[in-house]
């Protein structure tokens, strides 16, 4: 769900909110950000910024908590066995597309193994490293079915791991699945904003080189608690400009201000001026196939 915290701690900057002079159009929410997605399809972007559109167009199959910790997402519960071999995540009774079209673990399975497949996408093992045989048909040594995701029933997925990985649900938060039935029909094209279906907060309602336009969706799980009708996101490299328009009431948040104006800034601006910590994940990927870890 999209609120000012929200955008902020996925700028992973610290930002600008106020109340601007000039008053936006009714329930309209103004953001000048640095960058605009390079591709709404999180299975081809590959810019940073594109994490903000896409928390606000795509559910994960998890989610940020206010605390940054991990919340439900489209899964409602998750459980494992063989510690942390197999895991089980339930999704939600319910799950629609925003055209209404059911959201079942099908979906779920189909998206990871496009995200792999390197017919099908700009494909990287990402978060999915540990998941059985997802290495092989990356390099095109096995078919995209070979991967260890399955589905148990409509809302029960399975993800089979070579090893124990406590961090699944964490890594889920940044798994978006996809309309199968929109891209089997569009194909690159099920992005562009007359094709595009989701199952996040908000829908896309207009794209250009310099914006993007996103409207509430009513059929997302939790729309009773989106309270921002609209937003459009605007890109506007230069960090001191954006400052200008901000200050100016041409946007309602801006993202990202000038280092070496950020003190001068806190001062003038006050409680417009808001930091957040940002939630970062960092960790390692250890090489068990090298001395001396090969025997570990």
């Amino acid at each position: 769900m999209l609120n000012r915290r929200t955008l902020l701690a996925a700028s992973l900057a610290t930002g600008l909110t106020a109340c601007s002079r000039s008053a936006p159009p009714e329930g309209l929410l103004r953001v000048a950000t640095t960058n605009l997605p390079d591709s709404l399809d999180p299975a081809r972007g590959e810019f940073a910024s594109a994490a903000l559109a896409y928390k606000q167009l795509h559910a994960g199959l998890t989610e940020y908590a206010p605390d940054g910790s991990v919340a439900p997402g489209l899964a409602e519960s998750w459980t494992f066995r063989e510690d942390g071999r197999l895991w089980y995540f339930h999704l939600r009774d319910g799950l629609t597309w925003s055209d209404g079209h059911p959201l079942t673990a099908e979906d779920i399975v189909w998206s990871a193994r496009r995200l792999v497949d390197p017919a099908q996408s700009f494909a990287r093992l990402g978060d999915f490293f540990a998941i059985e045989n997802a290495r092989a048909v990356l390099a095109g040594g096995m078919p995209s079915e070979a991967m260890g995701v399955s589905a148990l029933n409509e809302r029960s997925v399975e993800f089979r791991l070579t090893d124990p990985l406590g961090l699944l649900p964490v890594l889920m938060r940044e798994f978006y699945p996809f309309p199968r039935h929109v891209i089997e029909r569009h194909s690159a094209d099920w992005v562009r904003p007359e094709n595009m279906v989701t199952a996040g907060a908000y829908t896309l309602t207009g794209e250009s080189q310099l914006h993007l336009s996103m409207t509430r969706n009513p059929a997302y799980y939790d729309a009773a608690r989106v309270a921002i009708p609209a937003i459009r996101l605007d890109a506007v490299q230069d960090a001191a400009t954006r400052v200008r328009l901000f200050r100016a009431g041409d946007y309602d948040l801006a993202d990202q201000p000038p280092a070496n104006q950020i003190g001068f800034l806190r001062d003038r601006l006050g409680e417009r001026f808001r930091s957040f910590d940002a939630p970062i994940l960092r960790y390692l990927k250890l090489n068990h196939a090298r001395a001396p870890l090969a025997s570990a």
